[in-house]
């Protein structure tokens, strides 16, 4: 199975940010521009968004590679405070 492509764009908070409605488990990899937090939300169509997980700065730097493992149909959302050079995902199915 090919991975997909992740597009970031910076938010009103500054922080670069990527949206996907979930198929199931994905496997995510990114590069940065330098280590720092990233965190992970989840929320169901016309609710508000919830913190479900995060990595911080001392997790590996730069380049991560997590799972994100939440049902079908749930909108997640990766925030990132470090610029997103490259970013992809995979899914575990």
């Amino acid at each position: 199975m090919a991975a997909t492509d992740l597009q970031f764009s910076k938010n009103s908070e500054n922080r670069y940010e990527a949206q996907f409605v979930s198929d199931g488990a994905v496997t995510i990899q990114m590069e940065r521009s330098g280590s720092g937090y990233i965190n992970v939300y989840a929320n169901l169509d016309g609710m508000d968004k919830k913190f479900i997980g995060g990595y911080g700065s001392y997790n590996g730097g730069s380049n991560e590679v997590f799972t994100v493992d939440v049902p079908s149909g749930i909108t997640v959302t990766i925030e990132s405070l470090q610029e997103v050079v490259s970013a992809k995902m995979l899914s575990n199915g």
